[in-house]
C-alpha cells in the first residue's frame, strides 16, 4: 500500500482526476480556449460585478496576466461571443467599463453548480473515518517530498534496513520513488 502523501498514490491520482474534470468543466461551460489567463480575466470581471466595482479594460488586462495585445484580443473575443458587454462611463463614450453579460452570468451559475457537485462527491469519497475518530482529510497529511536539485552523494548507493513486517515491506514498493527523489 502506497502512503497517501507520496507521488503515485491513489489519493494523488484522484486529485489529478478532479483537477482535470474541473478544468474540462470550466473550459466547456465558459467556452474558454485561452487557458488560465482567460479564466483570470473572467474571474476578475465576475468578482468586480459581484462586489459592485468598476472593471475597466486596463484593469481586466492587468488581472489576466497576459500581454496587452493578447488580452485585448481576448476582450474582443469575449465581446463578440456576447459574454462581456461594455458600458460608456462618460458622455463622450470614449471611456467605458466592462461587465459580464447575461450569458456569462448564466454560464457561471451553471458552472458553480457543476463544480460544487464535483467537489462534494470528491470530499465524500475522500473522508472515510479512521480508527481513533479523525477523518483522513483533517489537515495532518504531509505533502509529497521535494526532489533534490542535485544527486545525493552516497558513494556505493543507499541501503535501507527494514524490519520484516508488512508495514516495512511496503517500503520496498517505494524504492523507485526514493531513488527518483534522491537522484
Amino acid at each position: 500500500m502506497v502512503p497517501a502523501h507520496l507521488p503515485g498514490s491513489p489519493e494523488q491520482l484522484r486529485v489529478l482526476d478532479l483537477v482535470e474534470q474541473l478544468d474540462m468543466e470550466i473550459s466547456d461551460t465558459l467556452g474558454l480556449k485561452s487557458g488560465p489567463q482567460g479564466l483570470k480575466m473572467i474571474l476578475y470581471l465576475l468578482r468586480s460585478h459581484f462586489l459592485g466595482q468598476v472593471a475597466t479594460t486596463s484593469s481586466a488586462v492587468a488581472a489576466s496576466g497576459m500581454s496587452y495585445g493578447s488580452a485585448m484580443r481576448l476582450v474582443d473575443r469575449l465581446r463578440a461571443s456576447d459574454l462581456v458587454m461594455i458600458r460608456p462611463r462618460t458622455r463622450s463614450g470614449r471611456s467605458f467599463s466592462l461587465h459580464p453579460a447575461d450569458e456569462l452570468l448564466r454560464r457561471w451559475s451553471l458552472l458553480s453548480r457543476q463544480l460544487q457537485e464535483h467537489l462534494t462527491s470528491f470530499v465524500a469519497e475522500s473522508a472515510p473515518s479512521r480508527p481513533g475518530g479523525f477523518a483522513a482529510t483533517d489537515g495532518r497529511i504531509i505533502g509529497p517530498p521535494v526532489v533534490l536539485d542535485r544527486r545525493l552523494d552516497a558513494g556505493s548507493g543507499l541501503r535501507l534496513l527494514l524490519h520484516a513486517d508488512p508495514t516495512f515491506t511496503a517500503m520496498n514498493t517505494l524504492k523507485r520513488q526514493v531513488e527518483l527523489i534522491l537522484g
